[in-house]
Protein backbone atom coordinates (compact mmCIF):
# COMPACT_ATOMS: atom_id res chain seq x y z
CA UNK A 1 0.00 0.00 0.00
CA UNK A 2 2.93 2.62 0.79
CA UNK A 3 4.15 2.63 -3.04
CA UNK A 4 2.93 6.08 -4.72
CA UNK A 5 2.30 3.57 -7.47
CA UNK A 6 -0.44 1.82 -5.90
CA UNK A 7 -4.10 2.78 -6.76
CA UNK A 8 -5.21 3.19 -3.02
CA UNK A 9 -8.00 5.16 -4.56
CA UNK A 10 -8.44 3.70 -7.76
CA UNK A 11 -6.29 4.38 -11.03
CA UNK A 12 -3.89 2.31 -13.47
CA UNK A 13 -1.53 0.22 -11.97
CA UNK A 14 1.16 0.19 -14.60
CA UNK A 15 3.34 1.39 -12.58
CA UNK A 16 3.35 -1.12 -9.79
CA UNK A 17 6.03 -3.22 -11.18
CA UNK A 18 8.54 -0.78 -11.49
CA UNK A 19 7.45 0.46 -7.92
CA UNK A 20 8.12 -3.24 -6.19
CA UNK A 21 11.29 -3.18 -8.11
CA UNK A 22 12.32 -0.19 -6.71
CA UNK A 23 11.86 -1.50 -2.96
CA UNK A 24 13.21 -4.53 -3.21
CA UNK A 25 16.11 -2.92 -4.87
CA UNK A 26 16.57 -1.13 -2.07
CA UNK A 27 15.60 -3.69 0.89
CA UNK A 28 18.47 -5.81 -0.94
CA UNK A 29 21.32 -2.77 -0.72
CA UNK A 30 20.53 -2.53 2.89
CA UNK A 31 21.61 -6.43 3.42
CA UNK A 32 18.25 -7.76 3.79
CA UNK A 33 17.72 -11.28 2.50
CA UNK A 34 14.36 -12.82 3.50
CA UNK A 35 10.48 -11.04 2.62
CA UNK A 36 7.48 -12.41 3.27
CA UNK A 37 4.56 -10.76 1.46
CA UNK A 38 0.70 -11.12 1.67
CA UNK A 39 0.11 -11.74 -1.95
CA UNK A 40 1.56 -13.92 -4.80
CA UNK A 41 1.05 -11.16 -7.49
CA UNK A 42 -0.29 -7.49 -6.57
CA UNK A 43 -3.05 -6.52 -9.61
CA UNK A 44 -1.58 -10.16 -11.70
CA UNK A 45 2.22 -8.59 -11.05
CA UNK A 46 3.98 -11.61 -9.76
CA UNK A 47 6.41 -10.51 -6.91
CA UNK A 48 8.65 -14.06 -7.28
CA UNK A 49 10.12 -12.62 -10.73
CA UNK A 50 11.68 -9.25 -8.59
CA UNK A 51 12.52 -10.95 -5.66
CA UNK A 52 14.90 -13.44 -7.85
CA UNK A 53 16.70 -10.78 -9.55
CA UNK A 54 17.59 -9.05 -6.35
CA UNK A 55 18.65 -12.56 -5.14
CA UNK A 56 16.13 -12.50 -2.33
CA UNK A 57 14.29 -15.55 -0.87
CA UNK A 58 10.74 -15.35 -0.04
CA UNK A 59 7.71 -16.66 2.17
CA UNK A 60 5.52 -16.10 -0.28
CA UNK A 61 1.93 -15.34 0.73
CA UNK A 62 -1.66 -16.88 -1.00
CA UNK A 63 -4.33 -13.91 -0.28
CA UNK A 64 -7.23 -16.00 0.46
CA UNK A 65 -10.66 -14.57 -1.21
CA UNK A 66 -13.97 -15.59 -2.60
CA UNK A 67 -13.49 -13.16 -5.17
CA UNK A 68 -12.29 -14.75 -8.65
CA UNK A 69 -8.66 -13.13 -8.76
CA UNK A 70 -8.14 -15.65 -5.80
CA UNK A 71 -7.18 -18.26 -8.47
CA UNK A 72 -4.53 -15.88 -9.78
CA UNK A 73 -2.53 -15.94 -6.50
CA UNK A 74 -3.01 -19.45 -6.83
CA UNK A 75 -1.33 -20.05 -10.09
CA UNK A 76 0.99 -17.06 -9.38
CA UNK A 77 2.24 -19.06 -6.13
CA UNK A 78 2.63 -22.23 -8.16
CA UNK A 79 4.10 -20.34 -11.57
CA UNK A 80 7.25 -19.24 -8.88
CA UNK A 81 8.24 -22.50 -8.03
CA UNK A 82 8.82 -23.52 -11.58
CA UNK A 83 9.96 -20.41 -12.52
CA UNK A 84 12.00 -19.22 -9.52
CA UNK A 85 12.35 -22.45 -7.06
CA UNK A 86 15.19 -20.90 -5.58
CA UNK A 87 13.44 -17.96 -4.89
CA UNK A 88 10.69 -19.36 -2.73
CA UNK A 89 11.13 -20.81 1.10
CA UNK A 90 7.78 -21.52 1.58
CA UNK A 91 4.30 -20.71 0.65
CA UNK A 92 1.87 -19.14 2.95
CA UNK A 93 -1.96 -19.82 2.77
CA UNK A 94 -4.30 -17.33 4.43
CA UNK A 95 -3.37 -14.80 7.38
CA UNK A 96 -5.33 -13.87 10.38
CA UNK A 97 -8.61 -15.52 8.67
CA UNK A 98 -9.58 -18.61 10.87
CA UNK A 99 -12.77 -18.58 11.85
CA UNK A 100 -14.03 -17.10 14.36
CA UNK A 101 -11.73 -14.17 13.85
CA UNK A 102 -11.82 -14.99 10.56
CA UNK A 103 -14.18 -15.99 7.39
CA UNK A 104 -12.37 -19.73 6.88
CA UNK A 105 -13.20 -22.65 9.10
CA UNK A 106 -9.60 -24.91 9.62
CA UNK A 107 -11.08 -27.55 6.97
CA UNK A 108 -11.06 -24.95 4.01
CA UNK A 109 -8.12 -23.43 4.97
CA UNK A 110 -6.52 -26.89 5.44
CA UNK A 111 -8.13 -27.70 1.51
CA UNK A 112 -6.42 -24.72 0.22
CA UNK A 113 -2.96 -25.42 1.61
CA UNK A 114 -3.21 -29.32 0.02
CA UNK A 115 -4.48 -28.43 -2.86
CA UNK A 116 -1.55 -25.75 -3.68
CA UNK A 117 1.09 -28.38 -1.79
CA UNK A 118 -0.31 -31.30 -4.78
CA UNK A 119 -0.49 -29.08 -7.49
CA UNK A 120 2.84 -28.41 -7.13
CA UNK A 121 4.37 -31.68 -6.32
CA UNK A 122 2.33 -32.89 -9.81
CA UNK A 123 3.39 -30.39 -11.72
CA UNK A 124 7.06 -29.69 -10.50
CA UNK A 125 7.81 -32.83 -9.09
CA UNK A 126 8.93 -30.90 -5.73
CA UNK A 127 7.89 -30.97 -2.01
CA UNK A 128 7.60 -27.18 -0.87
CA UNK A 129 6.88 -26.34 2.33
CA UNK A 130 3.20 -24.80 2.33
CA UNK A 131 2.02 -23.09 5.57
CA UNK A 132 -0.59 -20.40 7.19
CA UNK A 133 -0.41 -17.59 9.54
CA UNK A 134 -2.59 -16.83 12.24
CA UNK A 135 -2.72 -15.41 15.15
CA UNK A 136 -1.31 -16.27 18.97
CA UNK A 137 -5.42 -16.69 19.92
CA UNK A 138 -6.08 -19.27 17.63
CA UNK A 139 -3.27 -20.95 17.77
CA UNK A 140 -2.69 -20.81 21.43
CA UNK A 141 -6.52 -22.02 21.68
CA UNK A 142 -5.32 -25.57 21.54
CA UNK A 143 -8.96 -27.55 20.19
CA UNK A 144 -8.89 -30.29 17.89
CA UNK A 145 -9.40 -28.32 15.09
CA UNK A 146 -6.06 -25.51 15.44
CA UNK A 147 -4.27 -28.93 15.92
CA UNK A 148 -5.60 -30.61 12.87
CA UNK A 149 -4.45 -26.96 11.15
CA UNK A 150 -1.34 -27.08 12.40
CA UNK A 151 -0.65 -30.54 11.84
CA UNK A 152 -1.42 -30.43 8.11
CA UNK A 153 0.80 -26.79 7.77
CA UNK A 154 4.82 -27.00 7.05
CA UNK A 155 4.93 -23.64 8.44
CA UNK A 156 3.18 -22.44 11.04
CA UNK A 157 2.87 -18.70 11.16
CA UNK A 158 1.71 -16.85 14.22
CA UNK A 159 1.89 -13.51 14.80
CA UNK A 160 3.08 -12.01 18.04
CA UNK A 161 2.82 -8.42 19.29
CA UNK A 162 3.98 -7.47 22.77
CA UNK A 163 2.64 -3.69 21.84
CA UNK A 164 -0.80 -5.14 21.85
CA UNK A 165 -1.04 -7.57 25.11
CA UNK A 166 -2.51 -5.99 28.02
CA UNK A 167 -0.58 -7.93 30.41
CA UNK A 168 2.87 -6.76 29.09
CA UNK A 169 5.47 -5.00 31.10
CA UNK A 170 5.97 -1.92 29.09
CA UNK A 171 9.57 -1.83 30.38
CA UNK A 172 10.24 -5.42 29.42
CA UNK A 173 8.42 -6.27 26.21
CA UNK A 174 10.50 -9.39 26.11
CA UNK A 175 9.13 -10.92 28.96
CA UNK A 176 5.40 -11.06 26.63
CA UNK A 177 7.09 -12.63 23.90
CA UNK A 178 8.92 -15.08 25.64
CA UNK A 179 5.80 -16.28 27.58
CA UNK A 180 3.78 -16.52 24.19
CA UNK A 181 6.50 -18.49 22.79
CA UNK A 182 6.80 -21.07 25.49
CA UNK A 183 3.50 -21.72 25.51
CA UNK A 184 3.62 -22.40 21.79
CA UNK A 185 6.58 -24.96 21.87
CA UNK A 186 4.47 -26.84 24.59
CA UNK A 187 2.10 -27.33 22.22
CA UNK A 188 4.05 -26.79 18.34
CA UNK A 189 6.81 -28.26 17.30
CA UNK A 190 9.49 -25.50 17.47
CA UNK A 191 11.20 -26.07 13.63
CA UNK A 192 7.82 -25.61 12.06
CA UNK A 193 6.97 -22.21 14.48
CA UNK A 194 7.77 -18.98 12.53
CA UNK A 195 7.08 -15.54 14.28
CA UNK A 196 5.73 -14.06 10.65
CA UNK A 197 5.09 -10.60 12.67
CA UNK A 198 6.34 -8.78 15.47
CA UNK A 199 7.23 -4.71 15.47
CA UNK A 200 6.39 -1.57 17.27
CA UNK A 201 5.20 1.38 15.79
CA UNK A 202 7.44 4.72 16.06
CA UNK A 203 4.94 6.97 16.37
CA UNK A 204 1.15 7.52 17.18
CA UNK A 205 -1.34 7.23 20.30
CA UNK A 206 -0.87 4.13 22.67
CA UNK A 207 -3.50 1.31 21.44
CA UNK A 208 -6.71 0.88 23.92
CA UNK A 209 -5.78 -2.92 24.20
CA UNK A 210 -2.92 -2.19 25.74
CA UNK A 211 -2.64 1.93 26.94
CA UNK A 212 0.80 1.16 29.28
CA UNK A 213 2.75 0.53 26.06
CA UNK A 214 3.91 3.63 23.93
CA UNK A 215 4.59 4.01 20.39
CA UNK A 216 7.85 5.67 19.90
CA UNK A 217 11.10 5.31 18.08
CA UNK A 218 12.93 4.94 20.98
CA UNK A 219 10.22 2.06 22.55
CA UNK A 220 10.55 0.51 19.29
CA UNK A 221 14.45 0.26 18.98
CA UNK A 222 14.31 -1.00 22.18
CA UNK A 223 12.04 -4.26 21.28
CA UNK A 224 13.89 -4.87 18.18
CA UNK A 225 17.39 -4.85 20.36
CA UNK A 226 15.79 -7.17 22.71
CA UNK A 227 14.58 -9.11 20.00
CA UNK A 228 18.07 -9.90 18.71
CA UNK A 229 19.23 -10.93 22.09
CA UNK A 230 16.62 -13.44 22.48
CA UNK A 231 16.86 -15.40 19.24
CA UNK A 232 20.64 -15.24 19.62
CA UNK A 233 20.18 -16.76 22.82
CA UNK A 234 17.74 -19.11 21.62
CA UNK A 235 19.41 -19.97 18.52
CA UNK A 236 16.53 -18.94 16.24
CA UNK A 237 19.74 -16.12 14.49
CA UNK A 238 19.29 -18.11 11.62
CA UNK A 239 15.64 -19.02 11.57
CA UNK A 240 13.14 -16.97 9.52
CA UNK A 241 11.25 -14.68 11.59
CA UNK A 242 9.63 -11.69 10.36
CA UNK A 243 9.58 -7.86 11.65
CA UNK A 244 6.61 -5.93 10.41
CA UNK A 245 6.69 -3.82 8.55
CA UNK A 246 9.48 -2.87 6.12
CA UNK A 247 7.79 0.93 5.45
CA UNK A 248 5.06 2.96 7.10
CA UNK A 249 1.75 3.19 5.20
CA UNK A 250 0.75 5.66 2.37
CA UNK A 251 -0.56 8.90 4.23
CA UNK A 252 -3.86 8.54 2.35
CA UNK A 253 -4.40 5.04 3.54
CA UNK A 254 -7.56 4.19 5.67
CA UNK A 255 -6.83 2.52 8.45
CA UNK A 256 -8.21 2.56 12.13
CA UNK A 257 -5.74 4.20 14.33
CA UNK A 258 -2.75 6.82 14.33
CA UNK A 259 -0.10 4.19 15.32
CA UNK A 260 -1.11 1.53 12.33
CA UNK A 261 0.38 4.15 10.00
CA UNK A 262 4.14 3.85 11.77
CA UNK A 263 5.53 0.30 11.84
CA UNK A 264 7.86 0.41 9.24
CA UNK A 265 11.26 0.32 9.41
CA UNK A 266 11.18 3.43 6.95
CA UNK A 267 9.15 6.06 5.82
CA UNK A 268 6.31 4.91 3.50
CA UNK A 269 8.35 6.80 0.93
CA UNK A 270 11.35 4.64 1.82
CA UNK A 271 13.55 7.38 4.26
CA UNK A 272 15.66 6.20 7.32
CA UNK A 273 13.95 6.89 10.51
CA UNK A 274 16.58 8.93 12.75
CA UNK A 275 17.32 7.90 16.44
CA UNK A 276 16.92 11.12 18.37
CA UNK A 277 19.84 9.30 20.81
CA UNK A 278 21.59 5.69 20.70
CA UNK A 279 21.11 3.73 23.70
CA UNK A 280 23.30 1.64 24.80
CA UNK A 281 22.21 -1.75 23.34
CA UNK A 282 24.58 -4.77 25.42
CA UNK A 283 24.13 -6.43 22.10
CA UNK A 284 27.30 -7.92 20.56
CA UNK A 285 28.66 -5.43 18.68
CA UNK A 286 29.65 -8.19 15.84
CA UNK A 287 25.58 -8.18 15.30
CA UNK A 288 25.40 -4.77 13.97
CA UNK A 289 25.89 -3.80 10.51
CA UNK A 290 27.15 -0.83 8.82
CA UNK A 291 25.30 2.23 8.59
CA UNK A 292 24.21 3.02 5.13
CA UNK A 293 23.49 5.98 3.43
CA UNK A 294 20.61 7.69 3.89
CA UNK A 295 19.58 8.45 0.73
CA UNK A 296 17.35 5.12 -0.56
CA UNK A 297 16.91 4.34 -4.12
CA UNK A 298 13.82 6.63 -5.90
CA UNK A 299 10.62 5.10 -6.79
CA UNK A 300 9.22 5.91 -9.52
CA UNK A 301 5.32 7.76 -9.73
CA UNK A 302 2.69 7.19 -12.11
CA UNK A 303 -0.78 9.01 -13.50
CA UNK A 304 -3.14 6.63 -12.77
CA UNK A 305 -6.56 5.94 -13.91
CA UNK A 306 -9.86 4.21 -12.42
CA UNK A 307 -9.84 0.32 -12.83
CA UNK A 308 -12.41 -1.83 -11.32
CA UNK A 309 -12.50 -4.32 -9.40
CA UNK A 310 -9.35 -3.21 -7.63
CA UNK A 311 -6.95 -5.95 -5.66
CA UNK A 312 -5.91 -5.62 -2.08
CA UNK A 313 -2.90 -3.68 -1.82
CA UNK A 314 0.16 -5.16 -1.27
CA UNK A 315 1.75 -5.72 2.26
CA UNK A 316 5.81 -7.52 3.06
CA UNK A 317 7.89 -8.48 5.67
CA UNK A 318 11.38 -8.61 6.73
CA UNK A 319 12.94 -11.19 8.71
CA UNK A 320 14.94 -11.12 11.21
CA UNK A 321 17.65 -12.74 10.39
CA UNK A 322 21.69 -12.18 10.81
CA UNK A 323 22.80 -11.22 7.16
CA UNK A 324 25.98 -8.74 7.70
CA UNK A 325 27.34 -8.35 10.89
CA UNK A 326 29.45 -5.45 10.81
CA UNK A 327 30.91 -4.06 13.61
CA UNK A 328 29.91 -0.72 14.45
CA UNK A 329 26.71 0.83 15.94
CA UNK A 330 24.29 2.43 13.92
CA UNK A 331 22.75 5.59 13.72
CA UNK A 332 19.59 5.01 12.33
CA UNK A 333 16.76 2.26 12.90
CA UNK A 334 17.05 0.91 9.51
CA UNK A 335 20.74 -0.06 10.27
CA UNK A 336 20.28 -2.05 12.87
CA UNK A 337 16.77 -3.90 11.51
CA UNK A 338 19.37 -4.97 8.46
CA UNK A 339 19.56 -8.30 10.65
CA UNK A 340 15.27 -8.94 10.35
CA UNK A 341 13.58 -10.54 8.00
CA UNK A 342 11.02 -7.94 6.44
CA UNK A 343 7.35 -7.96 5.89
CA UNK A 344 6.26 -5.86 2.72
CA UNK A 345 3.82 -3.22 3.31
Amino acid sequence: FHLAEYPLTGGSPAGIPSGIDADFAQMSALGYTTVRTYYSNYYGYDVAPIAAKYNMQLYLGVYMTNETWYQSQVDSAVNAIKANRKTVKAILVGNENVSPYGPYTVDFIVAQMNAIRNRIKNETGLNVPVGTVQRTTEWLRQDVAMLRLAANADVIGVNIYPFYDANSDPTNPLASLKGTWQALVTVYPATKLRITETGWPTAGTPSLLASQNVPSFTNAWAYYLVLLSWMEATGRWQSEDFWYAMYDARPDEQLPDALDYHFGLLTYDGQVKVAPKIPSTGVPSSHIPTPLPSSPPPTASTTITVLDPPMPPATTQTRVHGATRPPCLPTTFVTVVTLVALVLH
